[in-house]
């Protein structure tokens, strides 16, 4: 072998045995070149002070065999991570001698290029997003050229806590701050020089977003695709990629709550999801939860114009709309497998409220839907079909009870076909309206319509629909109660069902019987005359 060749061998091991002995004690947070015993060993050149301590204000005036253990800079290896050249204590890599009777010394290179040198395009910018300090050549503002206590020599705890040295208005005022960057991770999404990217990202949009949330509401929803709200966002091929697919449930969901939880289920899409993450959300920090760019209902209802308006004509408010999470307590903001996005069914939903009491604003109390379910067994036709929004409003409203229309509380109400439009908006008028009828009513005797008979044939003092019926559920079909309420008393109906009709033992008259096939007699009401005494 040449001389040359023995040469290059020797260098290129001494080179291998530099980086094992830097990566060693990276690896295992010990320091390899750090002195052994409290005292260095003094050299023979050095001057002492009394008790045998190097005089750091002496400089030597021969060439010291190591910098960091010959007294003087034991500090620069002081650190749990080195720079390599330190770690080998190869001061001279990166300085070299300028007077050796002063001990003064330049650095080899100036500025970026002495870090080039060793970081072959660590710093290369051309036609990239260079991170500022990086294009001014300051590769020092960032990182310590002797030691860290972080693996990337960052002059600071941790990546985050340096980013945060510059860019502390990402924060300012902001308690609600991304996990990354609480946790010192900024190179999560951003690279620390450059990028191909603007802002330095290392992914673009929501790409990135979903490198962490790929479940925000359905691991399709990154490849999603059709008009949101729609009935079938994802269509047929999308639904079929589901099957099998978990489903990432909002908070206090369960899989028997959802509107469907059969896997093949096809998913509404948020209209912003189809979009950037970044209509809704801060990117670093905010006042809101979830990053929110402003609170729920506001950022809500700056799309939905409409809410907004009925949110703001109601004089009859839904708590839900604007307590805890607003909007988010009745939907999911990202998808669902209901038209509305709501997070389940939506009398189960409703349920969650309305499970007890609720005290309304005015101080009177609506009773528990669940205890009137409890009760009874038989239950309004939009309760049967999980339609709440049927005779109620969801948002807020102007009629009582958040009511659609306007549905009479009063026990005498003369007829009027608007008081009772709430309920003729599913029941045909006729059902009230004929005063003789073969098939608008079962409740007749023969051909007489009774509820003509309750509701208009009294005139000033005919019945509302309250007067008999419960709105809810009761144990009677058609939710015909078993007492009604008259100011503090409840009047007891007493009905019992035959095969044509029944009989009603109210304590509003006297004992009746209805037989649709064969009209039952009135009995005489007329006052008896007894003999006089």
């Amino acid at each position: 072998m040449s001389s040359v060749g023995v040469k290059v061998v020797i260098w290129g091991m001494s080179i291998t045995a530099v980086i094992a002995v830097a990566f060693a004690g990276a690896a295992t947070g010990e320091n390899p070149s750090a002195p052994q015993s409290d005292k260095p060993a003094l050299p023979a050149d050095r001057p002492a002070q009394a008790g045998g301590d190097i005089d750091p204000n002496a400089r030597p005036t021969t060439r010291m065999p190591n910098c960091t253990t010959s007294g003087c800079h034991a500090k620069e290896i002081d650190f749990a991570f080195l720079h390599a050249p330190v770690a080998a204590g190869a001061c001279d890599v990166c300085h070299k001698n300028a007077d050796e009777t002063k001990h003064t010394f330049t650095l080899r290179h100036e500025g970026q290029a002495l870090c080039n040198f060793c970081h072959i395009g660590k710093t290369d910018n051309a036609g990239l997003h260079v991170h500022k300090p990086v294009e001014e050549g300051k590769c020092i503002g960032c990182h310590s050229p002797h030691g860290s206590v972080q693996r990337r020599l960052i002059k600071a705890n941790t990546t985050s806590e340096m980013c945060l040295s510059c860019h502390a208005a990402v924060l300012e005022g902001r308690p609600h701050v991304h996990s990354p960057i609480a946790k010192g991770d900024c190179l999560g999404c951003h690279k620390a020089h450059t990028s191909e990217l603007p802002k330095l990202m290392i992914e673009e949009g929501k790409a990135l977003c979903l490198r962490c949330h790929e479940n925000v509401g359905h691991p399709q929803v990154a490849s999603v695709a059709g008009p949101a709200h729609g009935p079938s966002s994802v269509g047929a091929d999308g639904a079929e990629a589901l099957a099998g697919q978990p489903r990432v449930l909002a908070s206090g969901e369960h899989d028997d709550e959802t509107p469907s939880s059969t896997p093949t289920a096809a998913f509404i899409v948020h209209k912003p999801l189809e979009g950037e993450c970044t209509q809704c959300h801060e990117q670093h920090a905010s006042k809101e939860p979830a990053l929110l760019k402003q609170d729920v209902a506001g950022l809500c209802t700056s799309c939905h114009e409409p809410i907004a308006t009925a949110i703001a004509g109601s004089t009859v408010k839904h708590s839900a709309v604007t307590v805890d999470r607003a909007c988010l307590n009745c939907h999911t903001p990202h998808t669902s497998t209901d038209q509305n996005l709501l997070r389940s069914v939506s009398t189960k939903l409703c349920l969650e409220c309305h499970n007890a009491p609720v005290k309304r604003a005015d101080g009177s109390m609506v009773e528990s839907v669940s205890s009137m379910k409890e009760k009874g067994h038989h239950l309004h036709g939009p309760l049967v079909e999980g339609l709440c929004s049927g005779c109620h409003e969801v948002h807020g409203g102007t009629h009582r009870a958040l009511l659609t229309k306007p549905y009479s509380q009063e026990f005498y109400q003369p007829f009027n076909s608007n008081a009772y439009d709430l309920c003729f908006s599913c029941h045909k008028r006729e059902l009230v309206t004929e005063k003789t009828t073969n098939s608008a009513t079962s409740f007749r005797n023969g051909e007489e319509n009774l509820h003509y008979a309750h509701v208009i044939g009294p005139g000033d003092n005919g019945r509302s629909c309250r007067s008999c019926h419960a709105t809810h559920s009761a144990v009677n079909d058609r939710q015909l109660r078993e007492s009604t309420p008259f100011g503090q008393w409840e009047i007891p109906i007493k009905f019992t069902k035959t095969d044509n009709g029944g009989t009603c033992a109210a304590g509003c008259h006297q004992s009746r019987t209805y037989d649709r096939l064969q009209a039952v007699p009135k009995p005489d009401l007329s006052p008896k005359q007894g003999p006089r005494r």
